[in-house]
């Protein structure tokens, strides 16, 4: 036998079938595999022995193409997807740059009117206000046991 002979199966029509890394590139709807399927077993038949290597590549080549076939198909199926609606939020209008200290120029009598302003504001607080934030809290007003002996405890750490 010639090697021709061997390989009828890489003739056309087969060679679709067992050209495996250009079967994506294959439109499945113009493949008839029942055509292609019998016609190869017949071919094997009247050579007097059945390749087990070839019909389970064509078997895996007909599979992945019968897959290829119903995703289209359940693509086919898919509602088709509604178009994603533009925000309707409120953009308000751009805020105006704070002034620089930069670019103003303040004279000195300005400057000690605010100071001044500060302080008259200050001395017209209540004073309770004043007593209530310097007093502190009566949790720190009690010490723990263990923190006036902190000295203690780390010298007897130490020891061990």
């Amino acid at each position: 036998m010639t090697t021709e002979q061997d390989t009828y199966w890489l003739k056309s029509p087969y060679t679709v079938l067992f050209d495996l890394l250009h079967l994506h590139r294959v439109k499945p709807w113009d493949v008839n595999l029942s055509q292609l399927l019998t016609g190869l077993m017949k071919e094997m038949k009247g050579r007097g022995f059945i390749d087990f290597s070839v019909s389970g590549t064509a078997l895996l080549s007909s599979a992945v193409l019968l897959r290829m076939k119903s995703e289209l198909v359940l693509k086919m199926e898919e509602p088709p997807r509604p178009t994603p609606e533009k925000p309707t939020d409120y953009v308000p209008p751009p805020l105006a740059f704070p002034i620089r200290f930069q670019s103003t120029t303040t004279s000195l009598d300005e400057v000690l009117k605010g100071i001044l302003d500060v302080l008259r504001a200050e001395r017209l607080l209540p004073s309770e206000t004043a007593q209530l934030v310097s007093r502190t809290p009566a949790v720190f007003e009690q010490a723990d046991d263990w923190l006036v002996k902190i000295e203690d405890e780390i010298n007897a750490f130490y020891s061990r």
